[in-house]
């Protein structure tokens, strides 16, 4: 009897050092899989980051030419005596100019956006107030420009981990883009609030509300992905601002996202780590 007992006790232990080598070896092949994704995942950033860099560099310098032919030969157009050959080659050097012109556009968004992605200082504890007031003090020739009013109503005392520059790039586009697409007479409203994350993680929303013409739930559906404009012809924009603050607000471990009721206006916002 006594030795049955011994062999059950024997066992008992051995099946309790083979459940901790289990869980032991199971700990081992998550940690594995998770330096993997990691590196994966900084692999994938360094891609991104080269790409922005190559196709920016490589199209800046060209554009760059065709720019400064476009208004050689729209000058030249100017001095020739008046003809309908000279007018048309004027029109023509125009309309050269604005297509690279914004085209251009388009690569110093990539080329912004790439610089960001590739710095790799470490996110600090940034003043929301302090970044708002810096934004909002850029914007004001455009927004006396549109007849818009922008209102600062970030509270004091609110903080964010975040890189400066990339926040300050985020709520660049969020701002821009309200003072554009708004209504002259219409405002953009500021405000932060801090709130807490599904894993009851302490965090800040920065909002960016306007009094424009709105978005439909299937503009908004689409409002962040590359090259999507719902704005006219008139209107400057690429379509990349969007989709590039989201990729800046991410890398930081943000969020952006966006409201909206047609007719009434947009909410557009960003949620970072508290700081």
């Amino acid at each position: 009897m006594q030795h049955f007992a011994r062999d059950a006790g024997r066992v008992a232990r051995c099946r309790e050092l083979g459940g901790a080598l289990a869980a032991g070896l199971a700990a081992q092949h998550s940690r594995t899989l998770l330096t993997d994704a990691l590196a994966v995942g900084d692999q994938a950033r360094h891609v991104q980051q080269q790409f922005f860099a190559t196709v920016g560099h490589e199209l800046r310098t060209p554009l760059s030419t065709i720019i400064g032919y476009a208004e050689l030969l729209a000058d030249q157009a100017e001095r020739q005596p008046p003809g309908e050959f000279a007018a048309e080659v004027g029109r023509d050097a125009g309309h050269v100019l604005t297509a690279s012109e914004h085209l251009l556009d388009v690569v110093e968004d990539l080329l912004g956006t790439g610089r960001l992605l590739g710095a790799e200082d470490s996110r600090l504890s940034v003043d929301v107030a302090g970044a708002v007031a810096d934004v909002v003090h850029w914007h004001r020739v455009p927004a006396e420009k549109h007849g818009v009013t922008v209102v600062n109503g970030v509270p004091a005392g609110l903080s964010v981990l975040a890189r400066p520059a990339g926040l300050r790039q985020v709520l660049t586009n969020l701002v821009g883009n309200a003072i554009v697409h708004n209504r002259h007479g219409g405002t953009v409203e500021v405000g932060a609030q801090p709130l807490v994350g599904e894993g009851g993680q302490p965090r800040v929303r920065v909002t960016v509300r306007d009094t424009g013409r709105g978005l439909s739930a299937v503009q908004l559906r689409s409002a962040f992905e590359p090259f999507v404009r719902f704005a006219g012809p008139s209107v400057k924009g690429t379509g990349l601002g969007l989709p590039l603050a989201r990729t800046v607000a991410e890398r930081d471990g943000g969020e952006l996202g966006a409201d909206s009721t047609p007719g009434e206006g947009s909410v557009f916002w960003v949620d970072l780590p508290a700081g």
